[in-house]
This record gives C-alpha cells, structure tokens and sequence, in this order.
C-alpha cells in the first residue's frame, strides 16, 4: 500500500513529498538493512533470498528487490517483535503493540530500485 511503502522506501524517487519531510527524519526508512512486518503465512523464505515489494493502489509495480538476512520469524509477542527489529523497522511501538499477532518478522537489506516504466 502507498503509505506503508512511502515509510519504508522514503527515497524511491516517484514518492511524493510530503511537509513533514522536512521535519522529521524516517531513519529506518532511509537505511539499507530494514524490517518487513506483515502478517502472511509464508513459511518458505531463507535468509539469502530475494524478496520483491510491490506497490498496490496508485503504481501498481514492482519497485524494490531486497536479500533476506536473517531467517524470517512468526512472533506473538510485541516486545519480541520490538527488540527483534530494533531501529529496522518503520514502525512505531504503539502501532507494534496494536498489531493483529503473529507478526512475521522479515529483516532484509535494501538492495536497489526498479525502474518503472
């Protein structure tokens, strides 16, 4: 979804600006190693492969391809999931805490940006 992508690829270069930006700094969202947070039933990803982000709603693309670096996690406990990603993730704690669990817990390593055509 846009504003979840927007937080975690603060610099893809078709992300709009918004004034905030200029106030606030997303570390997490300009780092290269990140945290992934969802909820899929994937069981099947290793660390060392590729992972693909799509951006649904208004580009409808494939813009981002990270390498999984640690083995990714299912975890019920918002404490485990905040000292897991540590400053990784985009999150806040409150939004951690008031996730639907498990949360699978995929840390990965921002590689490079599609271009989108």
């Amino acid at each position: 979804m846009p504003d979840f992508h927007d937080r975690l690829f603060s610099d893809f270069s078709q992300r709009q600006m918004k004034i905030t930006d200029y106030s606030e700094i997303n570390i997490p969202g300009n780092a290269i190693k990140k945290a992934y947070l969802s909820h899929s039933p994937i069981k099947k990803i290793r660390s060392g492969d590729l992972v693909i982000f799509y951006r649904s709603g208004d580009l409808r693309a494939v813009t981002a391809i990270g390498i999984v670096d640690q083995e990714p996690l299912h975890v019920n406990k918002a404490e485990e999931i905040i000292r897991i990603v540590g400053k990784r993730t985009v999150y806040l704690e409150k939004e951690i805490i008031e996730m639907t669990k498990p949360v699978f817990v995929t840390m990965f390593r921002h590689h490079l940006f599609l271009q989108i055509l």
